[in-house]
């Protein structure tokens, strides 16, 4: 079975359920385990759908799933957010008290004699915590499963970036078969990678085993 990102999703009693935002591989098999089906465009809900449950592709290649929208909305969410986590330290250069000037030290306004209490031998801002804010992950898929999403690039083995993932070619036990790369900027083309070609598959790069000159002369011959 051959999948597109945004290709439309629906259920089996033809409710529109999203499309295909992405897809999620188990590490260790490399093999599709579950397809994530976004929908809403305000309020957006990424939902992972099994790959069992992906019951055909019809004509239009709209994806017909073999559960019904009341079994889909119950389907555990896909999430997978980084924020940065506050911590007492990022609050060091705010005053307890009401200080002498913006960042000034803080206690009374100073001597009577100081207008404003800025006195002239102190900084008049103070700068802020030099150390970056400690980056949490927030996750509903296991630490060492991969995320393949339109950002997922495709590099050859010579280094060259051919393109980002457009298609995604699986058997029934969800080994991937072959992955379709867009690749151009103005004037889009599809280049048909095969499973044999693929060496590493990554959240961010899949890369190849064969060069880019490689790739195109097995494109010219077929």
């Amino acid at each position: 079975m051959q999948l597109k990102l945004g290709q439309n999703v629906c259920s089996s009693d033809g409710a529109d359920v999203g499309h295909v935002s992405g897809f999620m591989l188990d590490f260790s098999t490399r093999h599709v385990e579950r397809v994530i089906v976004r929908a809403g465009v305000s309020l957006i809900h990424d939902r992972l759908v099994a790959r069992a449950q992906v019951s055909a592709v019809q004509p239009d290649e709209t994806i017909i799933l073999s559960i019904p929208v009341a079994e889909v909305l119950k389907l555990p969410e896909f999430l997978n957010e980084e924020f940065a986590a506050a911590t007492p330290e990022d609050f060091g250069g705010v005053p307890n008290e009401l200080g002498g000037g913006f960042g000034a030290p803080s206690g009374d306004f100073g001597d009577r004699d100081e207008p404003f209490g800025y006195r002239g031998g102190d900084p008049f801002f103070v700068s802020g915590p030099v150390v970056p804010p400690q980056i949490e992950i927030e996750s509903s898929v296991p630490e060492r499963d991969i995320v393949l999403k339109s950002g997922t690039t495709v590099i050859a083995r010579d280094g060259k970036t051919l393109g980002r993932v457009e298609k995604l070619g699986y058997g029934s036990d969800g080994e991937i078969e072959e992955i379709v790369v867009k690749t151009g900027h103005l004037r889009h083309h599809e280049l048909t990678v095969p499973n044999r070609s693929i060496d590493t598959v990554g959240s961010n790069h899949i890369r190849l085993n064969i060069t880019t000159d490689e790739m195109r002369r097995s494109h010219s011959s077929t």
